[in-house]
């Protein structure tokens, strides 16, 4: 949970992906809870895989709402520009 009047206040998250930086602010990876306005919630998601030990996080919505994802199919890769 964090304290939504604090959104603003958070800190820039960034990725790396392939050397290349991607930032997320508070406003972009903070949502008001869906059921109570008064608590806000991270939207990442963490996938802990049964599997083995590995850790996944789902970046969402969140990374895409902020960038524009293309997937290119036939070189096998994803691009993102900023949205």
């Amino acid at each position: 949970k964090v304290n939504c009047n604090r959104i603003s206040q958070l800190p820039t998250i960034t990725f790396n992906l392939a050397g290349k930086d991607f930032d997320l602010t508070g406003k972009d990876y903070i949502i008001q809870h869906p059921d109570d306005e008064s608590i806000c919630i991270t939207v990442f998601w963490k996938h802990d895989r049964p599997y083995d030990d590995e850790v996944t996080w789902i970046l969402g919505m969140p990374f895409i709402g902020r960038y524009y994802t293309k997937f290119d199919m036939e070189k096998n890769r994803i691009g993102f520009a900023l949205a």
